[in-house]
């Protein structure tokens, strides 16, 4: 075994060309492994991963050269087959980047499929010390939820099932590993790129904790090409769990997604989607009029914002042409008065954009017509490796089109200049997660992977020319969506609620989010540190737009007519949950009428987030207050000197909890009156100081309070 000394860091190359990664008594071993040829025999969504008759590159490699300069170190191996991977390291105290330059020498083309990426971590005789550590990576939600277990106590051989395909770092965060939590010692992996994803298919207890992901890099490799594979980085250290997470928040800043946005007046928006027609079986309202005629309504409610989709049933979210709008909303006279009538009443209106296909065939029944793209601009589609046109559930725009990419520029123009639009949604941006194997656009067929991110930092600036106020808001969970928008999605938060609660009629409820093994299991406790965790390692100037309910949550069962969460976990703690979503620091969304009933509730928190300066203006802190309960929800807002707390009761059973404030979250020499924002009861007079020995509450089931700390 060659071992070559790279700063703090220990780099082996064992015999069969695996890597050796060792710092402060810790080791990890990663192998990359060239997967190519085959066939993809479905064109689906799914034919980046429905892949057979493969061939492997790189199982025994051998070492060619190292070379070490400026604690930097270069080695070459052989993979075999032609290939050639050259690693390069470059260390950063605790971290360790390793960018990869993959090379081919071969006689024959090859087609590259994807990096098989595999690390050894943790030895399972350590199991009993280590707990699973991901910030913003999605437990499985097999069994119960619990961060603290030890991984000896998992019954899942892979304890991230869930999150297989999520292309991180877009839809996931990718950041996987342990925690040693007797030893203060943290060992991850995550890698980071603007081409190629890193969809992990699992994090497993094999002997030792081994990840296995897949680095999505397709294209034709012929003699004399190469191709740079990303970041990918390694920590190891000693050091506490919270300073592992800024470590790992200090690398994504590195990825230049971080953005020069206020994101305190971004977060003051209370968005309301809405579509007008039936959809799933469900219709919410019939006509823009009829919405028109509820904008005061809506405004009164608390909401600033409408997201106005297209119409349902037909187009949908298939494309007919961005600028013929009575095609797309069918009613083009009815949603400029609904526009006219929502910036009367001081709404601003979002206009929902779908880039992945168009509409491909004309129904008179269903006044549904094909879309002209499809023969004006054959060039805009991307093709499969058979020479077809690439389908999702209709033919796949190639997003890294330029004329495509000019396109939806000129349409969203189009939009802010004739429909008076202020801002856009934009859906599904990496649905088309396929390569464009057409050799004639002279782009790599990867490039197509990840261009719904990419392409929008173009449009971005060039809309922002003419229209300055114009904002952007993708459907993304990851911090890759820093890349050319203000907000994002917040479907990473909807596993908490059926682990936090009790699901009354789980007939709404989709599989990736809910199972009974891990129904009701969570604590607040560890539900606070995923959010302080996840929250940590987002780019800063991207706000989060958090939800209870959206059109897709409405209808991930398949469930016929859809079903709110109001319904799935009853009204009395879907009131808790909508505070809790609308507290937790970001923006907030809701759907039209999923919160028929509690109208008058919502209507109360919608005003805080906008009026209270504290919510408003303030920060804040996911872990600072806490219960000595499991399933009583606490978060602590703090703004000059102002601060005010949430504590919810998510159980149907009645309890007495004592909250307790971290010590230094506040002043302890201020004496306060903690008052109920919702109600204007008083509970009592206090010094700060004794909210960090305890105050006890008695709640009722799901009872809930926002208090503030009125200074006396």
């Amino acid at each position: 075994m060659a071992t070559y000394s790279c700063a703090s860091w220990t780099i082996a190359f064992d015999g069969d060309g695996a890597l050796s990664l060792s710092r402060g008594g810790q080791n990890l071993k990663t192998r990359l492994v060239a997967i190519k040829n085959g066939v993809s025999p479905r064109n689906t969504q799914q034919q980046m991963f429905d892949l057979c008759l493969t061939e492997r590159a790189g199982d025994s490699a051998e070492l060619l050269d190292i070379q070490s300069e400026a604690e930097r170190l270069t080695a070459r191996a052989a993979l075999g087959e032609g290939f050639e991977l050259e690693y390069i390291f470059a260390p950063n105290g605790s971290l360790l980047e390793m960018t990869a330059v993959l090379r081919y020498d071969g006689k024959e083309p090859q087609r590259l499929r994807f990096l098989e990426w595999t690390v050894e971590g943790a030895e399972e005789k350590d199991y009993p010390r280590m707990e699973l550590f991901g910030p913003g990576t999605m437990p499985c939600v097999d069994e119960p939820i619990d961060l603290h277990r030890r991984l000896d106590r998992w019954q899942s051989d892979n304890i991230i099932a869930h999150v297989a395909t999520s292309a991180a770092p877009y839809n996931s965060s990718g950041v996987m590993g342990c925690y040693d939590a007797e030893r203060r010692a943290v060992q991850a992996t995550w890698f980071l790129s603007d081409f190629f994803a890193c969809a992990t298919d699992g994090l497993y207890r094999r002997g030792r904790l081994t990840r296995v992901s897949r680095i999505t890099c397709p294209r034709m490799m012929r003699r004399g090409d190469e191709e740079t594979i990303g970041r990918f980085v390694f920590l190891l250290d000693d050091c506490a769990r919270d300073a592992a997470v800024r470590q790992v928040a200090e690398s994504f800043k590195t990825a230049h997604w971080d953005k020069d946005n206020d994101e305190k007046a971004l977060r003051a928006i209370n968005l309301l989607e809405v579509f007008v027609g039936e959809k799933s079986n469900r219709t919410l309202i019939n006509t823009f009029d009829e919405l028109a005629d509820k904008m005061e309504e809506i405004r009164d409610m608390g909401f600033n914002a409408i997201e106005v989709m297209p119409a349902f049933p037909w187009p949908s979210y298939s494309v007919v042409d961005f600028q013929n709008v009575p095609a797309t909303y069918r009613d083009a006279d009815g949603l400029r008065r609904l526009i006219e009538r929502a910036h009367e009443c001081g709404l601003k209106v979002v206009f929902d954009m779908v880039f992945h296909g168009p509409r491909d065939f004309t129904d008179p029944r269903l006044n549904a017509i094909r879309s002209p793209l499809l023969d004006a601009h054959p060039d805009w589609f991307a093709r499969t490796e058979h020479g077809t046109f690439a389908k999702t559930y209709t033919r796949s725009f190639d997003l890294s089109n330029p004329n495509y990419q000019r396109y939806i520029a000129d349409s969203m123009i189009y939009y802010l200049d004739e429909w008076r639009a202020d801002g856009f949604r934009l859906d599904a941006q990496d649905w088309n997660f396929f390569p464009n194997w057409d050799e004639t656009t002279g782009r790599m067929p990867y490039e197509m992977l990840l261009a719904g991110y990419r392409m929008m930092e173009n449009i971005r600036a060039r809309v922002l020319k003419e229209h300055p106020h114009a904002f952007f808001y993708t459907e993304a969970r990851a911090p890759g969506a820093g890349n050319g928008h203000e907000y994002r999605y917040n479907y990473d938060y909807h596993w908490l609620y059926p682990s936090l609660c009790r699901v009354v009629d789980p007939r709404g409820m989709a599989p990736m989010v809910h199972n009974y093994g891990s129904e009701n299991t969570m604590s607040w406790a560890d539900a606070a540190l995923w959010c302080a965790e996840n929250a940590a390692i987002q780019p800063r100037g991207v706000v989060t737009m958090q939800q209870v309910d959206s059109h897709d949550s409405a209808e991930w069962s398949g469930y016929v007519g859809g079903q709110f969460n109001r319904e799935a976990f009853g009204g009395a703690c879907y009131e808790v949950l909508f505070t809790l979503a609308a507290l937790l620091g970001g923006g907030m969304m809701a759907l039209y009428t999923s919160y028929e009933g509690h109208e008058a509730y919502v209507s109360v928190v919608l005003k805080l987030r906008l009026n209270a300066p504290v919510f408003r203006y303030g920060d804040c802190r996911h872990t600072a207050l806490s219960a000595d309960d499991r399933k009583t929800a606490c978060l602590f807002w703090t703004h000059e000197g102002d601060a005010a707390m949430f504590v919810g009761n998510l159980a149907d059973e009645g309890k007495t909890v004592t909250v307790r404030l971290e010590r230094g979250a506040y002043p302890a020499d201020v004496s306060v009156r903690l008052r109920d924002m919702i109600s204007g009861d008083a509970l009592g007079d206090f010094a700060a100081g004794a909210l960090e020995e305890g105050v006890m509450l008695h709640l009722a089931p799901f009872e809930k309070h926002i208090f503030d700390l009125e200074r006396i």
